[in-house]
């Protein structure tokens, strides 16, 4: 039976986001409510606009997250005019999401609270793992969900995620 279910999952994460009717995503629409600066204030989503949005999956308690987020923040440094990121807190506790943002020195990024939203795009997502970064590009088209792979490997902004 384990072998089946392996089976299953492994089949599922293959097939990509599309499957799950997510290869369109609406920033406004779903963030104008949650969206908050990295020091958990208010943010507006205009901000956002015209630029392609990183949704990135993370939580302070994973060893992963802690070594691929300096990654993300440099990333965004060097694209910072077509670029914005999203955290998606999986933290339990806002004390321990923002912290996290601030050891990291990311202080430029978005985000998502722990809490109804964040589960709710996790779900949406499928995310199973994280560091996860998800890519919209401008008009919330969902370019992949394998953002990590490009992040890590270059800081170069791949061409297919602005257009």
């Amino acid at each position: 039976m384990n072998t089946l279910k392996s089976l299953i999952l492994s089949a599922v994460c293959c097939i990509g986001l599309n499957s799950f009717g997510m290869d369109q995503f609406s920033v406004e629409e779903e963030l104008s409510k949650d969206l908050k600066t990295s020091r958990g204030t208010k943010a507006k989503v205009a901000d956002l606009k015209d630029k392609a949005v990183l949704l990135y999956f993370t939580a302070s308690w994973c060893p992963p997250c802690q070594k691929f987020t300096p990654k993300v923040v440099q990333f965004l440094k060097e694209n910072k005019d077509s670029v914005e990121v999203v955290v998606v807190s999986r933290d339990r506790s806002k004390k321990a999401a923002t912290g996290y943002l601030k050891s990291k020195k990311a202080n430029d990024f978005y985000m998502v609270l722990p809490g109804k939203k964040s589960d709710e795009l996790s779900k949406d997502f499928g995310v199973e793992g994280i560091p996860m970064v998800v890519v919209l590009n401008k008009d919330g088209k969902v370019v992949t969900s394998n953002g990590r792979s490009a992040i890590t490997k270059s800081t170069d902004l791949p061409p297919d995620w602005v257009k």
